[in-house]
């Protein structure tokens, strides 16, 4: 089961703007990140389960001078060949990305941010 953090309107508005599993896909790129928790995060999807009911789902990355995951990091592609080929997860675990001129490896299992009022700021950045 993922966790789920609850964040604010504002903040859960921002995080449809960075949403980054596009770019991820076309370029390799992640719009933005976001932090919770000492966390960072790509946001990576969204769904919409009815008024009042949408999530965000994230993933969490690590630069890549700091990952001591056991994967080889690749990008998209390469990353995905080797998922076909049964060598690795079908998930973003090992994946490497570029995000505002920094290297970030997927790491971890993800996460679901759900939007509910009266909660604390996120920080993004």
């Amino acid at each position: 089961m993922k966790s789920r953090f609850q964040v604010n309107n504002q903040v859960f508005s921002k995080m449809s703007k960075i949403c980054s599993c596009g770019t991820i896909a076309e370029k390799g790129l992640a719009i933005d990140s976001i932090h919770h928790n000492n966390v960072e995060y790509v946001i990576t999807g969204f769904g919409y389960f009815g008024k009042g009911n949408e999530r965000s789902y994230a993933n969490p990355v690590v630069d890549l001078s700091t990952y001591k995951g056991e994967l080889e990091p690749l990008k998209y592609g390469l990353h995905w060949k080797e998922a076909d080929l049964g060598l690795r997860g079908r998930e973003y675990t090992g994946m490497l990305i570029k995000c505002k001129g920094r290297r970030l490896v997927f790491v971890g299992e993800p996460v679901e941010f759900e939007c509910g009022s009266n909660i604390g700021q996120l920080s993004l950045f």
